[in-house]
C-alpha cells in the first residue's frame, strides 16, 4: 500500500489453497444449472490455477487487488504505485536486462512454494509447455547473485533453485 517502503517490512497474504475448498468449490459449480453456473467456474478456475501453480513453483503476479496492490502466488504484496522500486541491488537487477520480469519478481522476500513455509531466494519467473516433448521449460533467477537460467527442463531448475538457496541466501 502506499506506506510500503524498501527494507520495511514485507506484508503477505494467505494464498494457501485448500484442496477440499477446491473440490467444494468444483461440487457448487458441477451442480449449479441456472446463468450462475459460469461464475462459479470462474471462482473454481482462479483457486484450480493458484494451486497448481504453486505446486510448479512459480512465481509472478497472479492477481491485481483493486488496482493498488499485486499479490504474488506465495502470497507476498506489492503496491502498484510507481514509487515502488526493486529492493534488489542494481548489479543484480542488470544481469537480467532483457528479460520480461515483473514487479512481484523484483521483490525479495518471497515465501517458499509450494510449502509457503520461509523465504526463498531463487525463484521460478516464467515456464513453457513444450507440447511435443509433453514437459515444461523454465526460466530461473537468483536474487542474490543474479544469474538466471531460461529454458531448463525441471531436474535443471530444481538444482539451480536449490543450489542458489544454499549458497546465494546465506552468504548475502
Amino acid at each position: 500500500m502506499s506506506n510500503f517502503l524498501v527494507g520495511s517490512k514485507k506484508r503477505y497474504v494467505d494464498t494457501y489453497v485448500d484442496l477440499a475448498y477446491l473440490e467444494q468449490l468444483r461440487k457448487a459449480m458441477d451442480d449449479e444449472h441456472s446463468p450462475k453456473k459460469y461464475s462459479k467456474y470462474k471462482a473454481w478456475l482462479h483457486y484450480a490455477n493458484l494451486h497448481s501453480w504453486q505446486e510448479q513453483g512459480w512465481h509472478f503476479a497472479y492477481l491485481n487487488y483493486m488496482g493498488k496492490e499485486l499479490h504474488c502466488t506465495c502470497g507476498l504484496v506489492v503496491p502498484v504505485e510507481n514509487t515502488v522500486t526493486s529492493d534488489i541491488k542494481e548489479g543484480v537487477r542488470k544481469r537480467w536486462a532483457g528479460l520480461n520480469l515483473d514487479r512481484v519478481q523484483l521483490q525479495t522476500g518471497h515465501r517458499n512454494l509450494p510449502s509457503l513455509i520461509g523465504t526463498t531466494t531463487a525463484i521460478l519467473v516464467n515456464f513453457k509447455w513444450i507440447e511435443d516433448g509433453d514437459y515444461y521449460i523454465w526460466d530461473g533467477i537468483c536474487q542474490g547473485c543474479g544469474e538466471h537460467l531460461n529454458g531448463m527442463k525441471g531436474d535443471e531448475i530444481s538444482n539451480f533453485l536449490y543450489r542458489h538457496n544454499y549458497e546465494c541466501k546465506y552468504n548475502n
